[in-house]
């Protein structure tokens, strides 16, 4: 398998042949080692089951709950994915408790919240309704104080009033004045009456006709021929005068046979005929004029309702009637002048005729109809004219209160209220909704812990592992369908997993994993395998290394076996893990260079990239700690890293130092103690203090040291050494 590297930053190689049964890398923390941990998790390669371990959290989890320990991986995730379901429960029961706090009454006056604003406008609004709720009693209780206004003062109440208030309205001094005394009435009925229905046009061609008339008498008198004057004369002395008189004109005695003359004269057939036609037809004009003039409408005969077009009717008959009188006294005065004149004609009258009475009479006749109509339906009409008064009360006591005002602040109060309620019923729902997703979550939880496996065989072979290395071993509990294994001691006590130190916590991980690896090999569905090591022993596992060299001594066996296809990887900062690890790959016993059969790669940085060095031979390859700071020191020196050469040079002296009880190690280098010590540990003063040291000076300083305290050999053939190793 061939790892490619050029996605990452991180390496100067593009790629890392992992193609040998075994693979041991070898690289300080930060040289890149879970990054090609990750990069091999990442990669797909066919056919291959890839296990990395990557430490405790990788396989196993803690529960802080049960302070107990949850074995296997799937349990592992089933725990986490509890445990944060059990979060997201947590956390939506006190987002409950917050909104609850909105929605209900506060501890105190002065908080304010949904519940209280809603209270507030709640009770506003209450005010307001009680406000107008009074208006409408007590304007029921004024109404009904007056009895002529309502029928029954008991049965007249404020929802009677509220309904009437839509029919209410405004009355004029008129219409109250009206209704008033419709109620102050009586019962009666309006009279017929009768018009004259002549043709006042006949009229006026009957007067003509007379007009126009001329008669001559049969009987002559020589002084009247002629003479209408003198006619006239005579025919007035004749009508005042009797036999014998003295003439009231000419004071002469009226002598008998002058009066049987004159009798003679005006008694002839066409003078009398058109005398008395003329009379007649006097009477039946002063007939028609007294008739028009006694021709009147009874206004007392009709309700106060109908006053008003009674006034008018009565008005509009009063004009007629002045152009009908007019017309009549004209034909009068004609006939008067004709009779005067029975002898002469007289001009034809050119008369404008007035209207007739037909109008006036329809009208009036539909006014009594509905009179008298009104007064078959008195106490109706009566009871109508209480309600109009009483609805116009009503309607100045709405309009006085300005209840339609008062009506939209409620309404505006209303809206508040119930924004208020539904922020509340909002708030409510959420509440409702939150509580359903705990039910949700909480059936979530149950599905999750049926897909947890019982791993009680694997805690057993566990236990048999640690039994000779460890004072504790694995127990195993179950709490809601769930496995979790406390740590018990020898002695029973049994300790939280909080106590439980790195390297404990390490252990149960690795021999875990290694179980986990056995189990598969045991199942008839192999497959071939990756396995990975990352890191696997920390600093803490000192006391178990050699339990974990052995399970993986005993791995690396099984991966080389002809049947197997696994490959080994082991990547490691710890060189005396990493030299015992890889022994019995460097010392096997088939005779073939172990450098060929397995890979061995070292990770060297330079704070900005890793370079992957494969070791090819023994000699490259360092065989303690002490000289794997040589390594690291040489690889800086090459590539440049003069600031960076600080540290491992401090820790190759102090090594050397301690190992060969060396002291006063700089008694001739002051400068160098300061140097090295100084800047080992503190990079801003790096630039500073090394004042634009080169690489040769700092290595040649270093020489110097040794030198003085009669080591030069061991400095040349520390770094000869390591320089070859890196070529």
């Amino acid at each position: 398998m061939h790892l490619d590297l050029a996605s990452s930053i991180l390496f100067k190689d593009d790629n890392l042949a992992l193609d040998k049964d075994i693979n041991f890398i070898f690289g300080k923390n930060g040289t890149g080692k879970s990054t090609i941990s990750n990069l091999i998790k990442d990669t797909k390669v066919t056919d291959f089951d890839v296990r990395i371990f990557q430490g405790f959290e990788s396989v196993l989890g803690e529960d802080d709950r049960l302070n107990a320990v949850i074995l296997g991986e799937e349990n592992k995730s089933v725990n986490k994915q509890v445990n944060e379901i059990d979060k997201d429960i947590l956390n939506i029961n006190s987002e409950i408790e917050k909104i609850k706090l909105t929605i209900s009454q506060p501890e105190d006056d002065k908080t304010e919240n949904l519940y209280s604003e809603h209270q507030n406008a709640l009770n506003e609004k209450k005010k307001k309704e009680n406000e107008i709720i009074k208006f409408y009693t007590d304007s029921a209780r004024q109404i009904s104080k007056d009895n002529k206004l309502v029928n029954n003062a008991r049965s007249y109440n404020r929802n009677v009033f509220k309904g009437e208030i839509a029919k209410s309205k405004y009355l004029d001094k008129g219409a109250i004045e009206k209704f008033e005394n419709t109620l102050k009435s009586e019962k009666k009925f309006a009279k017929e009456m009768f018009f004259p229905t002549l043709g006042l046009d006949k009229y006026l061609d009957s007067v003509n006709e007379i007009l126009n008339a001329k008669v001559e008498s049969k009987i002559i008198i020589e002084e009247l021929q002629n003479d209408s004057e003198k006619l006239t004369f005579a025919q007035t002395g004749l009508e005042i005068h009797s036999e014998d008189d003295n003439c009231a004109f000419c004071g002469n005695k009226v002598s008998g046979e002058r009066l049987h003359a004159l009798k003679s004269y005006f008694s002839a057939d066409e003078v009398k005929g058109l005398s008395e036609r003329i009379i007649k037809g006097k009477e039946l004009v002063s007939q028609q004029i007294n008739m028009l003039t006694d021709l009147n409408i009874i206004k007392n005969d009709f309700y106060p309702n109908f006053i008003e077009s009674v006034n008018k009717l009565e008005k509009d008959l009063a004009d007629l009637k002045v152009k009908q009188l007019t017309f009549f006294q004209n034909l009068e005065d004609s006939l008067d002048d004709k009779q005067k004149h029975l002898f002469e004609q007289r001009d034809k009258l050119d008369l404008e005729i007035p209207s007739s009475f037909n109008d006036i009479s329809k009208e009036y006749a539909a006014l009594v109809e509905k009179n008298n109509d009104f007064a078959n339906n008195f106490v109706e009409n009566q009871e109508n004219a209480k309600r109009e008064l009483r609805y116009h009360e009503v309607f100045k006591l709405v309009e006085d209160f300005q209840l339609g005002v008062k009506n939209t602040e409620l309404e505006s109060l209303e809206k508040t209220e119930e924004s208020a309620r539904e922020a509340i019923e909002k708030e409510t729902d959420k509440i409702k909704k939150n509580e359903d997703k705990i039910v949700k979550l909480r059936e979530d939880i149950s599905k999750l812990l049926q897909q947890t496996k019982n791993t009680r065989k694997l805690a057993e072979n566990i236990n048999k592992k640690l039994k000779t290395s460890v004072t504790f071993e694995l127990f195993r509990k179950e709490e809601n369908e769930q496995e979790f294994y406390e740590v018990k001691g020898t002695n029973g006590e049994i300790r939280t997993i909080k106590e439980l130190s790195t390297g404990e916590k390490n252990i149960i991980a690795f021999l875990y994993f290694i179980e986990k690896l056995n189990e598969i090999d045991e199942s008839s569905e192999k497959e071939n395998r990756i396995i990975v090591f990352d890191d696997p022993m920390n600093s803490n596992d000192d006391t178990m290394q050699y339990l974990i060299v052995d399970e993986l001594h005993l791995l690396m066996k099984n991966c080389q076996k002809r049947n197997s296809a696994d490959k080994f990887i082991l990547l490691t900062h710890n060189v005396f893990f990493y030299l015992n690890c890889s022994l019995e790959a460097k010392n096997g016993r088939n005779g073939k260079n172990p450098f060929e059969e397995n890979n061995f790669y070292r990770l060297l940085s330079d704070n900005k990239q890793s370079q992957i060095i494969k070791i090819m031979n023994n000699n490259q390859d360092f065989k303690t700690n002490y000289e794997a700071m040589w390594h690291e020191l040489v690889f800086l020196f090459n590539e440049d890293k003069t600031e960076m050469m600080l540290n491992p040079i401090r820790r190759i002296i102090e090594t050397y130092t301690i190992f060969n009880g060396i002291e006063g190690f700089y008694k001739d280098n002051k400068d160098a103690k300061n140097l090295f010590n100084t800047n080992s540990h503190y990079f801003p003063d790096l630039e500073a203090d090394l004042n634009g040291k080169t690489r040769e000076e700092i290595r040649n300083i270093m020489k110097q040291c040794f030198k003085s305290n009669n080591a030069e050999n061991h400095f040349n053939k520390h770094w000869k050494n390591a320089k070859n190793s890196i070529k």
